[in-house]
């Protein structure tokens, strides 16, 4: 089955939420993925109206947690990644950002690599979630 788990910042630039430039980054961020018929959850409800999208869209952040003297704590996890697993055999891994600086192609350098290697995607794909569900890394064979 065809599954699409997106990680997204908390926050944008690791910013309080005081910032009006974070919270209209934030709002913006929302009504592209979520709110009203032209958000990519409304498309894909035109598109597949009978599919229950929960079951094959997610969209989640991720957080540190530690136990220290003075209690539980938990941070934010940044995420600035770009990366594109494909049924555990294609990976995209890129440096670009969806913005003017990035696209235009006359401000930023950037950079895309495709690993057509399925052994290799794989392994990377079960190390990645390993280090961000606090799994231990398994014993070499």
């Amino acid at each position: 089955d065809f599954r699409a788990l997106v990680v997204l910042p908390l926050r944008p630039n690791g910013r309080g939420l005081k910032s009006e430039e974070v919270l209209a980054v934030m709002q913006q961020q929302r009504a592209c993925v979520a709110t009203g018929p032209d958000s990519l959850l409304g498309r894909l409800r035109q598109e597949f109206p009978d599919v229950d999208l929960d079951r094959y869209v997610l969209f989640a952040t991720l957080r540190t947690f530690d136990d220290l003297a003075a209690g539980p704590c938990s941070e934010m996890v940044y995420v600035h990644s770009k990366l594109l697993i494909v049924d555990d055999r294609v990976a995209v891994v890129g440096s670009a950002n969806v913005n003017d600086r990035s696209m235009r192609g006359d401000r930023d350098t950037e950079l895309g690599v495709v690993v057509d290697a399925p052994e290799s995607v794989k392994k990377l794909r079960t190390r990645l979630w390993r280090a961000h569900l606090g799994m231990a890394p398994r014993e070499a064979a």
